[in-house]
């Protein structure tokens, strides 16, 4: 029987605001997976079997944007599941690019977990 907690996987380099992320959702009775680099998040992701993803832009290593395309490219993953894709440092290239990797929105930093909890239940609802 499948778990009816909702899943929301977060990729992002800044550990605070993981650790915050993590806090928030799990007070809310999410079930929360959270890690630090988009090579991780890229082999992780199929294991977790997320609701939705929050996926940071700017990470070392491996950026969001890439690491957006290749769970898209997955044919594992479906492509019902959201990516909001979140920086600190918007600008119509990163908008350009992350649309292009099949994000499905954006959410800026410092985020506002109203505006985000919006964010994220429209695209629930719609997925």
């Amino acid at each position: 029987m499948k778990n009816s907690k909702k899943r929301i996987f977060i990729v992002d380099d800044e550990k605070a605001l993981l650790e915050t992320l993590h806090r928030f959702f799990t007070e809310k009775g999410w079930e929360v997976k959270t890690i630090n680099t988009g090579i991780d998040a890229v082999k992780i992701v199929n294991e977790f079997c997320p609701d939705i993803i929050l996926l940071d832009i700017n990470m070392p290593k491996r950026d969001g944007i890439t690491t957006c395309r290749l769970i898209r490219n997955d044919l594992s993953i479906t492509e019902q599941v959201p990516i909001i894709m979140v920086t600190g440092h918007i600008n119509r290239t990163n908008i350009n690019q992350s649309i292009k990797a099949g994000c499905s929105d954006i959410a800026l930093k410092p985020l506002d977990m109203g505006e985000l909890m919006d964010k994220i239940e429209k695209h629930l609802k719609i997925a």
